[in-house]
């Protein structure tokens, strides 16, 4: 972003200014020739857009002749010719410089450190066999981390750093949205794996760096905790299930004065992906924030243990309703961080303690069901099915057994997956949830035995019909019609229609049981005409009943109209918004809500009358 608008006012690299460039590139330093390499590349990118090849080539020239001056030249080895010059000062402005350059934002952000298996190389990073050193679920967790939607990058997002076995550290700041503005699992680990054939060369946003010998991790953590340790106010958060500490974003929270000046930290949140931090590495993270005078905690989300890339989408859910960075101020300030021995037992029980209280989600999809596709075959918006699958049924060693999703095509047709599916996926080898797998699974369940000849998907685990069909996952669920809350759930944009969710203002009681959430995007695809009625008089009708159903009517469920009311279905919803986030990041954080106890007191605080919404205060 800024990089892209000093080149604009400059008016970008000429014709002319290439040659005479490439002839000085000698005389750079390291440091500014990968500030010039970065531009570079972008605006390489914009000449092949306009298809001005002959400048794209000498521009790729020039970029080849500052790649020769920038290879080798490690951060230490520049750390240390900029000491020996006398100029400590400036290379710690250069780092802050570097950090600000290819990330937007200033004055606080987040970043992401991960620890990732294997080897940082090509051939690790094949689209179609993404379960080896389970890189679908790194493309998860990336996308987490740097898209809010499709090609919008998160605006407080520094980066997201990856660890791998070798040593070798894969940096991708948001700038690399735009080289990959869809996020699936296929096109993400594609793009990935094209760009590591060439070290990262070429493409914004990415960087290959190399492990420094004899240092711990190759130095890396040390590193990138130093680098915005000079840039400016800097924390750091281990995250893990098991410590007994809790990062607090539902508590109240102290915020600087107005005016005071304060400037908000750039957090550092290191966890695991795929495996979990070694003890090592948490101990290299504590001694480089001591070297640094960095402050860190160890902190729980709560203590369900999560897919890695679930706790990302938590995190920005949390941070785009201004309580994560509050949270970790307060946190850091008053904390004692206990060793990390000292954890509470692992709890992968805890979805069942709301076994018998269910959360359903329903999300629009374009086509039909036919269009269901895994691979580059995808049908536009597709890739959403597997990721809000993962988000609504997966989690870590364990499924969510009171949770269901449904699609809902543009036909009217309905596909929901229970969680059930989770376990049959797991008996047949097929644990990994990549792209692949779920959609062959659900291709399976729906009738389509060719899919996956090796695949059978256990009855009750995906079906397809429509509205009226879906009484028999009610009936299976022993449904509370009286406690029932309809939620239609919009992603951006609030207002007296749509306002604002608040899981963040403490509600006591106990009046939602069951929650249906209908998860649209502000400005994107709705649910087909007549869905809602239909959905309405599926789940909260029982039509044959007399006296009983009388019984059932006669309450008023939170957030909807009295039974009695000559109105339509659609009054029997609870109409809130979300801030923009994509439909897998917004379950996500609706599950996160949900099992912290958080969702359905919302839900009663908000259909209450006479009280106001949140957003209304």
């Amino acid at each position: 972003g800024d990089e892209r608008r000093a080149s604009d006012a400059a008016g970008g690299p000429s014709r002319s200014s290439v040659a005479a460039t490439t002839s000085n590139s000698a005389a750079l330093t390291a440091q500014e020739a990968r500030i010039r390499l970065r531009s570079l590349q972008e605006a390489k990118l914009q000449a092949v857009e306009r298809e001005d090849f002959d400048l794209a080539g000498r521009l790729k020239a020039e970029e080849q002749s500052l790649r020769r001056l920038v290879e080798g030249s490690s951060w230490a080895s520049v750390a240390k010719t900029e000491a020996d010059r006398g100029a400590s000062l400036r290379a710690a402005s250069a780092g802050a410089a570097h950090i600000s350059a290819d990330t937007p934002g200033a004055g606080g952000g987040l970043v992401f450190f991960l620890p990732a298996p294997g080897e940082l190389a090509p051939e690790s990073f094949k689209p179609t066999t993404t379960h080896v050193a389970r890189r679908d679920a790194l493309a998860r967790i990336a996308s987490a981390a740097l898209w809010r939607g499709r090609g919008v990058a998160w605006r407080d997002v520094r980066e997201v750093v990856f660890l791998f076995d070798d040593q070798r550290c894969l940096r991708i700041s948001p700038r690399f949205v735009a080289s990959c503005p869809v996020p699936s699992e296929y096109h993400l680990v594609m793009v990935l794996g094209r760009a590591l054939e060439e070290d990262g060369g070429g493409v914004p946003g990415l960087r290959v760096v190399e492990g420094e010998a004899g240092r711990p991790y190759g130095g890396h953590i040390e590193r990138i905790v130093g680098e915005y340790a000079a840039a400016g106010p800097t924390s750091a958060v281990l995250l893990h299930e098991t410590y007994p500490q809790s990062l607090g974003v539902y508590d109240e929270v102290q915020r600087p004065a107005s005016g005071s000046g304060a400037e908000d930290p750039t957090v550092l949140f290191f966890l695991g992906a795929v495996r979990d931090m070694a003890t090592d590495e948490i101990r290299v993270v504590h001694r480089a924030c001591r070297a640094h005078r960095v402050p860190v905690i160890e902190a729980n989300l709560g203590q369900q243990a999560e897919f890695t890339s679930k706790i990302i989408d938590v995190l920005q859910g949390h941070h785009m309703h201004d309580r994560l960075v509050p949270a970790v101020r307060q946190r850091t300030r008053s904390a004692v961080v206990l060793p990390s021995a000292e954890r509470l037992p692992r709890d992968d029980a805890s979805a069942s303690r709301q076994a018998r209280r269910s959360l359903w989600v329903f999300v629009p999809v374009p086509g039909g069901p036919r269009d269901l596709a895994a691979d580059d075959r995808k049908k536009d918006g597709m890739y959403e099915v597997p990721r809000c699958c993962i988000a609504q049924l997966w989690c870590s060693k364990s499924e969510h057994s009171s949770h269901l999703v449904s699609f809902v095509f543009a036909g009217g047709e309905v596909l929901t997956v229970t969680s059930a599916l989770v376990t049959c996926l797991k008996l047949q080898h097929r644990a990994a949830p990549t792209e692949r797998n779920l959609v062959n699974a659900l291709r399976v369940g729906m009738g389509d035995r060719w899919a996956d000849a090796a695949l059978t998907v256990d009855p009750g685990c995906v079906s397809l019909g429509d509205a009226s069909q879906l009484q028999r996952h009610v009936a299976a669920r022993s449904w509370d019609r009286s406690r029932t809350a309809l939620v239609d759930l919009q992603l951006g944009g609030d207002g007296e229609v749509t306002p604002r969710l608040d899981p963040y203002r403490a509600a006591p009681g106990d009046v939602v049981r069951d929650v249906v959430v209908l998860v649209r995007q502000a400005d994107g695809r709705d649910f087909p005409r007549g869905f809602r009625e239909r959905l309405a008089a599926a789940l909260l009708d029982d039509v044959g009943k007399s006296a009983s159903t009388a019984t059932e009517r006669s309450a008023v469920v939170p957030g909807m109209a009295p039974p009695e009311a000559p109105r339509s279905q659609t009054s029997r919803f609870l109409h809130v918004s979300l801030p923009q986030i994509s439909s897998h990041g917004a379950i996500s954080l609706l599950a996160h809500y949900w099992g912290n106890g958080r969702l359905a007191p919302a839900l009663a605080l908000r259909g209450r009358r006479g009280e106001p919404a949140a957003g209304e205060r």
